[in-house]
C-alpha cells in the first residue's frame, strides 16, 4: 500500500528540508497545485474558476 511518506520520496531533499524548517507550507502548496488543476481540496473538478476562488478563501484564511 503506497502512503504519503512514499510519494514524498520524489521531492527534491531541499523541498524537504525547507518543508520540515517550516520554511515552506505543504499544505498551501498542495492547494495551489490543485487549485492549478481545476480541483478543489477533495481533488474533485470544480473547475478553474471555482478553484481559483476556492484558493483565494483558504489564502484569506
Amino acid at each position: 500500500m503506497e502512503t504519503a511518506a512514499h510519494h514524498l520520496n520524489v521531492l527534491p531533499s531541499q523541498l524537504l528540508a525547507a518543508a520540515s524548517r517550516g520554511e515552506i507550507d505543504l499544505n498551501e502548496l498542495a492547494a495551489v497545485v490543485l487549485a492549478g488543476r481545476g480541483l478543489d481540496h477533495n481533488a474533485t473538478w470544480v473547475g478553474f474558476p471555482a478553484a481559483a476562488q476556492l484558493l483565494e478563501e483558504y489564502l484569506q484564511g
